[in-house]
């Protein structure tokens, strides 16, 4: 059955929210958090008052509204982001600094880049709701990129040459790519790869080729086109990344 997390100060707008997940989704929990530090505690479990264990939960979605009394929720999302990362829907009046931080900080998602404007409504959210949490949408937005890339596979031993796979770059995200091969290549899914990107250094520098560690999750059966999820990255590492995607965003945005 499935979970829910509605993290929300106003207990008018939590009672509004649960109760169209309950009409859209008969048998839904719906577990709420009133802050974001209870809301991570909840998903990262840990200890409780009492020092008993408490195992996190695990939701199929969560709700997190922007003004928060410890964060804002777009902070929020970034921390959920490392422990949670199915979708996660931001609720907020509209004003142009809420407008302003999910087009600046939460483009890369099709989640919570698509907010739902407070007060909620039942057929906006109960909208969201069939899109990300029933119909399983895409929760990373993917951007169009085709820069000559490789794969470099993991060394057979010590003396052995790193395999190398060239080919172009179709598309990219903030979790992952998808690769044309020039000639067929026989990778497993679940095998470690790295992948060459153009990554900006920094805002007003140019681009320079950076190996980002991933796997292979995917691959046609002619082994020519294949798909990889990024393991995790450094802090500076994910900083490049987020700058390519914002200039990718900005350019489809022209």
């Amino acid at each position: 059955m499935s979970t829910v997390l509605i993290v929300d100060p106003s207990k008018p707008s939590m009672v509004m929210s649960s109760e169209v997940f309950k009409d859209k989704i008969p048998g839904i929990t719906v577990v709420v958090a009133a802050n974001g530090k209870q809301a991570l505690e909840i998903l990262e479990g840990g200890e409780n008052a009492e020092g008993s264990k408490v195992n996190p939960v695990v939701p199929d979605l969560c709700v997190v509204d922007f003004d928060l009394p410890d964060t804002d929720g777009v902070t929020l999302i970034h921390a959920i982001r490392k422990v949670f990362h199915g979708p996660v829907l931001l609720t907020a009046f509209p004003d142009d600094i809420v407008k302003k931080a999910v087009g600046d900080e939460l483009f890369a998602y099709d989640d919570a880049g698509m907010w739902v404007r407070k007060p909620v409504r039942s057929e906006q959210l109960g909208e969201k709701i069939d899109r990300f949490l029933v119909g399983k949408f895409r929760v990373q937005r993917r951007f169009d990129f085709n820069p000559k890339t490789r794969l470099l596979g993991k060394s057979a031993g010590r003396g052995k040459r790193t395999p190398k796979f060239p080919g172009q770059l179709i598309n990219v995200s903030i979790g992952g790519a998808c690769i044309q091969l020039s000639a067929a290549a026989k990778l497993k899914v679940g095998e470690e790869v790295a992948i060459e990107l153009p990554i900006p250094k920094n805002e007003k520098a140019g681009a320079e080729m950076a190996q980002l560690k991933s796997h292979v999750v995917w691959r046609t059966n002619d082994g020519k086109k294949v798909g990889i999820a990024f393991e995790k990255m450094s802090d500076q590492g994910k900083k490049g990344l987020e700058r390519l995607l914002k200039q990718l965003n900005a350019s489809a945005s022209a």
